[in-house]
C-alpha cells in the first residue's frame, strides 16, 4: 500500500516519459505471475520462498555486474513482469526484475517505467494478498502511519534528482537489489 502511493506520485511526477508500449508486456507478464504467487502461497512456507527469491535476486543482479545485458526487449518485459508478480505477491521485493530490465534506460524514462508499471502490480498483489486473506485492516493501519512519511520523502527527491548522476542510480539500484536479495535470503535463512 505505501509501494502504490509512492508510485503514484512518481508515475504522475514523470508521466510524460511513461512508455506504455514497453509496460503492456510487463503488464501481461504480471497477471499470471500475481496468479502463480496466489497459489504458491497456499502451498510453500514462506521461509522457502524468501530462500528462493532472495538468491534469485542476488543471481540476477551478479549477471548485471557481469556485464550480462538484460535488453529491454518484449520478451523480456514479460519474464520481468512474471517474475516481479510472483516475487512482489509473495516477498514484497518485485521491483528488482524490473529495474535489472530497464538499468540501461535514461533515468527519467526508468523512474518513469518503474513507477507505471509498480501503480498496477501494487493493486494486482493487494487484490491477490486480499483474496488469500494476507490482507488485514492491521496492515491498512501500518500503511497509513507510513504514508507522510512518504510523502516527505519524495518531496525531498525530488529536489536531490536534479543533481544526482545518471551512472550513481545504476549503482545505487545495482545496490537496492543486493540489499532486497540479502535481506530476503537472510529472513529466509533464519526462519528455517
Amino acid at each position: 500500500m505505501v509501494g502504490l502511493t509512492l508510485a503514484s506520485i512518481n508515475a504522475w511526477q514523470y508521466r510524460h516519459q511513461l512508455s506504455f508500449r514497453d509496460l503492456s508486456w510487463a503488464y501481461f507478464g504480471r497477471v499470471p505471475g500475481t496468479a502463480v504467487a496466489g497459489g504458491i502461497m497456499l502451498v510453500v512456507t514462506t521461509q522457502m520462498l524468501e530462500i528462493i527469491i532472495g538468491a534469485a535476486v542476488l543471481l540476477a543482479v551478479f549477471a548485471s555486474v557481469m556485464r550480462f545485458n538484460i535488453a529491454p526487449n518484449r520478451r523480456n518485459f514479460f519474464i520481468a513482469g512474471f517474475t516481479s508478480g510472483v516475487m512482489g505477491t509473495t516477498t514484497s521485493i518485485g521491483g528488482p526484475p524490473m529495474a535489472l530490465v530497464l538499468q540501461h534506460a535514461e533515468v527519467n524514462k526508468m523512474r518513469a517505467c518503474l513507477a507505471g508499471y509498480f501503480v498496477v502490480s501494487c493493486i494486482l498483489s493487494l487484490i491477490a494478498l486480499s483474496a488469500t486473506d494476507y490482507l488485514t485492516w492491521w496492515h491498512v493501519k501500518q500503511a497509513a502511519f507510513a504514508v507522510p512519511a512518504v510523502l516527505l520523502a519524495t518531496w525531498l527527491a525530488y529536489r536531490i534528482a536534479p543533481r544526482v548522476k545518471p551512472q550513481f542510480v545504476r549503482r545505487a539500484m545495482l545496490i537496492l537489489c543486493t540489499l532486497a536479495g540479502i535481506s530476503t535470503l537472510a529472513r529466509g535463512l533464519i526462519g528455517a
